[in-house]
């Protein structure tokens, strides 16, 4: 009974991101700006996903540039960003054709030149080959199988779109993945 409710609890759960992911995708909003140091969500997504790396045999590493300036962003949103990234480089580390490999997953902030912050995500895990790099922002679309939603992706790329920032990615198949999210310099609204 007891195997049996935290299943159903796994799979409620599942179904309440999925809807969430839904509705953020559906809905047309504008991000809540906040002046916020930028590598406050860094360290939170890093903190809050280091237990689950470990569990799957993954090193989970952060570098956060020191000294950036506060930014102007929504910091929930970048959150969700670097959550889903940092979930996919975990998930693409505990992929079969990747259990040969010390798995890493690299968590980084940098401040470039005209940007107010760029995070990088980069793993060393099984990467992805042209076909699927075409794909990887449409809706639905997952290398994931059933483990995938096909939603995470697209939702991180739409929430970069609403700060007017960039989200890009350089991944060659069995050598891993590098995601970068640069947000534009922004200045409050009188």
């Amino acid at each position: 009974l007891s195997q049996g409710w935290q299943m159903i609890k796994g799979n409620v759960q599942k179904i309440k991101g999925m809807a969430v992911d839904l509705l953020n995708y559906a809905k047309e909003r504008e991000p809540e700006y906040q002046l916020c140091d930028p590598n406050v969500p860094a360290r939170e997504v890093y903190d809050l996903m280091l237990s689950r790396a470990s569990e799957t045999g993954v090193a989970l590493k952060i570098a956060l540039a020191q000294s950036l300036p506060h930014a102007w962003f929504d910091r929930e949103g970048i959150h969700r960003v670097l959550l889903n990234l940092v979930t996919n480089a975990i998930d693409a580390c505990t992929d079969i054709s990747c259990a040969s490999k010390t798995c890493e997953v690299f968590l980084r902030t940098l401040k470039p030149q005209g940007w107010a912050v760029e995070y990088q995500v980069t793993d060393n895990g099984c990467g992805m080959d042209e076909e699927t790099r075409k794909k990887i922002f449409q809706i639905f679309f997952s290398s994931k199988g059933s483990r995938g939603t096909g939603l995470g992706l697209m939702i991180a790329k739409k929430i970069v779109d609403e700060h007017g920032g960039l989200i890009d990615l350089s991944s060659e198949k069995g050598n891993g993945t590098v995601f970068r999210v640069r947000l534009p310099e922004k200045k409050p609204s009188a």
